[in-house]
């Protein structure tokens, strides 16, 4: 599991609309290699910090805190990375100043602009401003 840094803050916050003025989000893979993602939500900063510390004793206990094998990682990258505007299997890149990768794929969707390259490219996400 990651480290957090939160502060904390004993105030309860005004909320915004029907949101909670306090949340956490975030991603983990399962034991089985599947993504989840988790949001947890209260008034108060303090109150979402201990939940946290809590569910991930938990996750701890289940078997989350170890990485997927890689049969399970490879099976489960190739179903989950199909783009889901174009319903196109997306591919993995490096990018080029070595920060990390990013899935994408090619498309004639003309929503999307044109690269440099004189190609389009969905991230699996709808264009902006759509």
């Amino acid at each position: 599991m990651s480290e957090a840094v939160v502060t904390t803050n004993e105030t309860e916050l005004p909320a915004a609309g029907n949101e909670a003025p306090a949340s956490l989000n975030f991603r983990l893979v399962s034991p089985s290699g599947t993504w989840v993602q988790f949001t947890m939500r209260s008034s108060k900063m303090s109150a979402v910090y201990k939940n946290f510390l809590d569910f991930e004793k938990i996750l701890i206990g289940a078997g989350w805190g170890q990485p997927p094998s890689k049969e399970t990682i490879k099976a489960t990258t190739e179903e989950a990375h199909m783009c889901p505007v174009h319903h196109a299997p997306m591919k993995q890149f490096q990018r080029k100043d070595g920060t990390g990768s990013f899935w994408s794929h090619s498309t004639d969707d003309t929503r999307y602009p044109v690269t440099a390259g004189g190609k389009r490219y969905c991230h699996g996400e709808e264009p902006k401003g759509e």
